[in-house]
């Protein structure tokens, strides 16, 4: 007698406690704007470009160039993939390349942004300036009379 009733409760614990929280609900779909094969737009993908744009007019132009740009590229991408033999289409290597490259050059940047030293006195640019002043004269007339 004791096990139904603990199995009655713990029944209806679970299913009071699964119906109070979202975990039944279905998870609410978001409105899709345009699909190329299994791929979608979704609306919250142009929410920015609209609220960017300064008049209506303008943000339905802009919307419209964005959806087909995004239907064109994603077209093209699923023809390549489509039609480029394997070998073609392995980019691993030079994904990988780029990204060390652009890594490196992040790096350089940061470290030349810390050892760069911006602040150039008086006495500096005075200094050079009397060092170069051949760079300095003018080789033409600014005005002509």
């Amino acid at each position: 007698m004791r096990t139904i009733l603990s199995t009655i409760c713990c029944t209806i614990f679970t299913v009071c406690f699964f119906s109070s929280c979202d975990y039944l609900e279905p998870e609410k779909e978001e409105q899709k704007i345009a699909r190329v094969f299994d791929k979608y737009l979704y609306k919250s993908d142009i929410l920015e470009l609209v609220q960017k744009a300064s008049n209506p007019d303008d943000s339905i132009q802009l919307v419209n160039a964005f959806i087909n740009n995004w239907i064109r590229q994603n077209l093209l991408i699923a023809k390549a993939e489509l039609n480029l033999p394997e070998e073609r289409r392995d980019f691993e290597e030079q994904i990988e390349n780029y990204r060390r490259s652009l890594l490196v050059f992040a790096y350089e940047k940061e470290l030349l942004n810390q050892k760069l030293d911006r602040d150039v006195s008086y006495e500096e640019i005075k200094k050079y300036y009397e060092e170069n002043k051949e760079n300095f004269e003018l080789k033409d007339y600014i005005v002509k009379v």
